[in-house]
């Protein structure tokens, strides 16, 4: 079989997926160089997909650096100089948090459901 990115004679399709190019194994060798693109090529090609979830992540992002801007201003950036175990103890607390409103959620969801299977009988 041939090896469509480099025309080796290969045991299997994806044999670049098991080595190195330019490496040689017994009964063949592959000398393809690795498909690297750069930050410009791979930004083009995102901007001529539309993708969906791309969107979400920069509402996101947005999100974050507005959150992060008002931690700035509301508390003076103070956090990078706490003790890495008082951001530990903190970030803790917040994990439960996270999982105290997951669980609220949890029972709002499961409440609305009960509800709409008794509207739907």
């Amino acid at each position: 079989m041939l090896c469509p990115r480099c025309n080796s004679t290969v045991p299997t399709r994806n044999h670049h997926l098991g080595h190195t190019p330019g490496e040689t194994r017994p009964g063949w060798s592959c000398a393809a160089e690795p498909q690297v693109r750069s930050g410009a090529e791979i930004e083009q090609q995102a901007r001529a997909r539309p993708n969906p979830e791309a969107v979400d992540r920069r509402s996101f992002l947005d999100a974050l650096a507005a959150r992060l801007e008002v931690g700035a201003l509301e508390y003076g950036n103070a956090s990078f100089d706490k003790p890495m175990a008082t951001t530990s103890a903190e970030l803790e607390a917040e994990a439960l948090d996270i999982a105290g409103w997951a669980y609220v959620m949890w029972v709002q969801l499961r409440r609305r459901c009960e509800r709409l299977q008794c509207a739907s009988e």
